[in-house]
């Protein structure tokens, strides 16, 4: 089933029947694999390694096939199903597997950091975070979707915009790249911009509960600050400071929070997220409310 499904999912972000048909096989593939746990794990192990070779493969014969044939609608429905089976609840055998899926994910993401695949990695990010908040395993990934942010890209940013020639840019949720003759537009700059900072609110939302949540952010908001001060695009800097703001506020949340641990012994930290875990409800959270 799971090589019939590699072979017809090389379309992808097409109308609506295309995706329900997706998820369809997708869900009926996760349950399957629950019926029986142990054939689960091994048809994981299988098919994920396959994955992986296939991927050093390509890192070791680098050219702009070998990365269109990364960068695919079939390669990513690979990953998003192993995605959906290995963070369901009744196939918890699986759960030992998240360690290799994340590396093959983030080894996707670093086959390059040309902006015109913004979207790839995007989708790439957004199954790092949905095996973050559903497994509950700390993913450290907020550096694979930060840089526009970084210096690297100011250029980018600041630089003139060519006129849009077509009436609009193909959304985000249905293309894996951006067309060459968009890349350079404001309407794709603008894009790039708040569909990052939605992603990180997604991400740091599934962390909303980490009793290290200040110490977490610090990196991220040294990048994110420094993009503000050196951006020339006064809607950019709103956005970010908006951002900022959202996360200044959860810092304060967490920090009452912490203040409420009665056992601050650092010799058991388990107990101590434990009891920091009691304290705060993520639906309580000022990320976790937006």
């Amino acid at each position: 089933m799971y090589n019939e499904f590699a072979r017809e999912c090389k379309v992808g972000g097409g109308g609506f029947a295309v995706t329900n048909s997706l998820r369809t096989c997708q869900n009926c593939f996760v349950e399957l694999l629950s019926l029986n746990r142990s054939i689960g794990y091994q048809l994981g192990f299988q098919y994920l390694r396959q994955l992986c070779m296939h991927l050093r493969t390509i890192r070791n014969n680098m050219s702009k096939d070998a990365v269109k044939n990364i960068y695919s609608w079939q390669f990513y429905n690979c990953m998003k199903l192993w995605v959906l089976a290995l963070t369901d609840a009744s196939t918890s055998d699986l759960v030992l597997l998240v360690h290799p899926l994340v590396q093959l994910i983030v080894g996707v993401i670093k086959v390059t950091q040309n902006i015109k695949y913004f979207p790839f990695h995007l989708k790439c990010f957004e199954l790092l975070t949905t095996i973050n908040q559903k497994t509950g395993q700390f993913v450290p990934a907020v550096q694979y979707i930060l840089h526009p942010f970084d210096g690297t890209s100011m250029g980018y940013f600041n630089a003139r915009p060519k006129a849009l020639e077509d009436k609009s840019v193909p959304d985000t949720l249905i293309a894996l790249k951006i067309a060459k003759k968009h890349v350079e537009t404001q309407e794709i700059k603008d894009r790039i911009i708040k569909e990052g900072i939605e992603a990180l609110t997604l991400y740091f939302a599934a962390n909303s509960t980490s009793l290290s949540f200040p110490e977490l952010f610090v990196p991220t908001g040294v990048m994110l600050r420094k993009f503000k001060k050196n951006t020339t695009n006064n809607s950019y800097r709103k956005m970010v400071n908006s951002f900022l703001e959202l996360i200044k506020r959860h810092e304060d949340f967490v920090a009452q929070a912490r203040g409420k641990i009665k056992d601050k012994n650092l010799r058991d930290p388990a107990a101590l997220h434990l009891q920091f875990k009691l304290l705060i409800k993520h639906e309580e959270t000022p990320l976790g409310r937006e």
